[in-house]
C-alpha cells in the first residue's frame, strides 16, 4: 500500500505516516518507481502506535515497546511501567492545574472589586503587584 492508501485506511494524515517513517517507527519498502510501499506489518505498527498515542504514550515510548517486541520479548511489563509513570505525572499536573484554577478564580473575584490604577513608577499593574497568594489547596 502507498502512503495515501494507508492514510485513508487508518484515518490519519499522510504527513503523520511520513513522519513515523522518518523516525523509524515504520519501515516501508522502496518500490522501483520510488514510492514507499507499506506492508501489513507497517499497518499493524501504525495501528498500535495510534492506539498507544491515545493512551498517552510518547513516540519514544512506542518505539521502545516495538523494539522490545522485535527482539521477541513481551513489552507488556514495560507498557505497564510507562503508563503508571505517565499516570502519576498526569495526576500531579491535574492537581497543579486545579490549584492554578482556584488561584485564578480567587484573583478575579478580588480584582472585580478593585479599581484600575495608572502605573506610578513603583508598580506596573496593581492587581498583580498587590496580589498575595492565598492557600487554595
Amino acid at each position: 500500500m502507498h502512503v495515501s492508501q494507508v492514510a485513508k485506511k487508518l484515518d490519519v494524515s499522510a504527513d503523520t505516516i511520513r513522519y513515523y517513517s522518518r523516525i523509524g517507527l515504520l519501515k516501508p519498502a522502496l518500490a522501483d518507481n520510488g514510492y514507499k510501499t507499506f506492508s501489513e506489518k507497517d499497518i499493524r505498527r501504525l495501528r498500535f502506535a495510534l492506539r498507544a498515542k491515545q493512551l498517552g504514550f510518547s513516540l519514544e515510548d512506542i518505539k521502545t515497546l516495538i523494539d522490545i517486541a522485535d527482539h521477541g520479548e513481551a513489552p507488556c511489563a514495560k507498557a505497564r511501567e510507562i503508563i503508571s509513570e505517565n499516570l502519576d505525572e498526569l495526576g500531579h499536573s491535574i492537581e497543579e492545574s486545579l490549584k492554578l484554577f482556584r488561584r485564578m478564580q480567587q484573583a478575579i473575584q478580588k480584582w472585580n472589586e478593585m479599581p484600575d490604577k495608572e502605573p506610578d513608577g513603583e508598580t506596573i499593574c496593581t492587581l498583580i503587584d498587590d496580589w498575595e497568594k492565598e492557600d487554595v489547596s
